[in-house]
């Protein structure tokens, strides 16, 4: 898994391609990257195969290049290449006596085959138990939140824009700080995140 920030000037076009392993999920975080695709901030896109598309005011995004071991033999459907999620979209769950909302935006559910994204937003006194997902890696982009990672024996402050990585079988956990926590959440492969919807019901007001 390859995760990071890009930033698009004005009046650029980008080629996005995903071999047959692969997935490209990105998040835009601002402007008008992908709108051609009906990309707008807060969607996220996942791309099979390969496109072009451009912004024509300055963007930020999320990108995420999620692979599989390389003997797949599960099949893409072309109709899923280039298919976005807005943030109306996807069904708040509500976790945790109501501290946690969490929306998936990709997963199995909707054709994924190799990652799932879910967008994480916490009251400030949510602290998450050390547990361990033994199939999957996951990675965490911190949008904002100042609590403390707990990473297998390590324990490290977090901060906005960074990306915490956690391997397959690590046992990790969180406790909170004085700040709200919010951040992108990526498994590979998918599997985790439905423990969210069997925890929950959609909450039917609008998502944060």
């Amino acid at each position: 898994m390859r995760i990071g920030r890009v930033e698009i000037d004005r009046v650029q076009s980008r080629w996005i391609r995903a071999d047959a392993h692969e997935e490209v999920f990105v998040i835009v975080e601002s402007g008008d990257f992908g709108q051609s695709f009906g990309w707008e901030p807060g969607a996220v896109a996942r791309v099979e195969g390969e496109l072009t598309t451009s912004a024509t005011t300055r963007s930020s995004l999320i990108v995420a290049v999620v692979r599989d071991d390389g003997e797949s033999t599960a099949s893409s459907d072309r109709s899923s290449w280039g298919r976005v999620v807005a943030p109306e979209q996807a069904p708040v769950l509500t976790v945790a006596d109501g501290k946690l909302r969490v929306q998936i935006f990709h997963d199995a559910h909707d054709g994924a085959r190799f990652g799932a994204v879910s967008r994480l937003d916490a009251d400030a006194d949510l602290d998450v138990p050390v547990h361990a997902h033994d199939a999957s890696v996951e990675a965490l982009f911190i949008e904002s939140g100042d609590g403390t990672m707990i990473l297998g024996d390590e324990r490290f402050a977090i901060a906005p824009g960074q990306v915490i990585y956690v391997p397959a079988g690590v046992r990790h956990g969180y406790v909170h700080g004085a700040e709200p926590l919010r951040a992108w959440q990526i498994y590979a492969p998918p599997g985790p995140e439905q423990r969210f919807r069997g925890a929950s019901a959609p909450r039917t007001t609008d998502p944060p």
